[in-house]
């Protein structure tokens, strides 16, 4: 049980494709930012899904701009921990990281939507100036590493315009 995050490119919406889709005129960006096709259609969906999988489309292996193994269950559950216990000391709230991103270790079909995006950089941008004395190199770690992956999905859900996607 993990919790991992990614972000999809925009290679389909930018034509930056090496081929074209079977069916590219009923092929629709889903709500995670993914190029889908749903016909109805099993041999239609089959032909587009072995394009897809097979045909390498674009240079993201499907369709992942980035992705971010966040951690296990147990991991997660530290992330927050020290998230909370900073929070706490700083007398500062971060509900973006802790109650979208780490308020469990296994969710999934979530997203943090582009209009949040800056809500959830502020955030991480706050916690990330924050003075970790008081804790472990252990702690400090594991802080420092999820501020950072989380840096990087941001930015590069902000720069294709796409949600960050559990």
């Amino acid at each position: 049980m993990t919790l991992d995050a990614s972000v999809y490119c925009d290679c389909y919406e930018k034509g930056r494709l090496r081929t074209t889709p079977p069916f590219s005129e009923l092929v629709v960006i889903s709500a995670d930012g993914v190029p889908e096709i749903e016909t109805g259609d099993p041999e239609k969906d089959a032909a587009y899904d072995e394009w897809k999988n097979h045909a390498r489309p674009c240079d993201h292996e499907d369709f992942t701009l980035l992705h971010h193994f966040l951690g296990n269950i147990s991991r997660v559950g530290r992330i927050r921990s020290l998230i909370g216990d900073v929070a706490q000391a700083a007398h500062r709230n971060y509900p973006m990281l802790l109650e979208r991103v780490v308020y469990n270790g296994v969710h999934c079909g979530d997203r943090i939507e582009t209009h949040e995006l800056f809500d959830l950089v502020d955030e991480v941008n706050d916690l990330s100036v924050r003075k970790l004395d008081a804790y472990t190199d252990e702690h400090k770690e594991i802080l420092r590493s999820f501020i950072h992956q989380m840096s990087e999905l941001a930015a590069a859900a902000l720069a294709v315009n796409k949600p960050i996607v559990f």
